[in-house]
């Protein structure tokens, strides 16, 4: 950190004024801000992601077929996953469709496989660095999950 920048910040100067959080605007969030949004999330980096979300979503519907399984591949975008049946067409639904269980099973099943959901049931989302050989480390271990729940 530059001198002037961190005279500004020093907390133990009086008067000082707090800096931090997203609402004070402070240097470096803003600064991380302006790069996020002219360079990392671009309209290349959307397409990106959204060409490797089909690609997910179409290897976790093949593996539900293979597995024989009633279930549905979800498709949003960079964010996949499945669902426990038919694709629903209401919240009550989804919520019908939950299976906490098997939910926690898969998600310990993909982390001892070096693969981490960070939100249980939610499926995978692939970030801008994400690349062709994420998404097939992430359908073998899936493939194997259904694979083995259904033996």
């Amino acid at each position: 950190m530059i001198e002037p920048l961190a005279l500004e910040i020093d907390v133990t100067r009086e008067p000082f004024a707090a800096t931090g959080g997203t609402l004070f605007g402070n240097p470096l969030s803003m600064a991380a801000a302006r790069t996020a949004l002219t360079r990392v999330l671009t309209p290349a980096a959307y397409e990106h992601t959204t060409r490797l979300g089909a690609r997910l979503a179409d290897g976790i519907e093949s593996a539900i077929r293979a597995a024989g399984l009633p279930w549905t591949a979800q498709r949003f975008g960079p964010r996949s996953g499945h669902w426990y049946g038919p694709e629903p067409k209401t919240g009550l639904e989804a919520l019908a469709l939950r299976d906490r269980p098997l939910t926690r099973t898969q998600r310990i099943w993909m982390a001892n496989r070096g693969v981490w959901e960070a939100l249980p049931g939610a499926g995978p989302t692939l970030s801008v660095p994400a690349t062709e050989a994420d998404v097939e480390r992430y359908l073998d271990a899936y493939g194997a999950f259904l694979r083995a729940v259904t033996v």
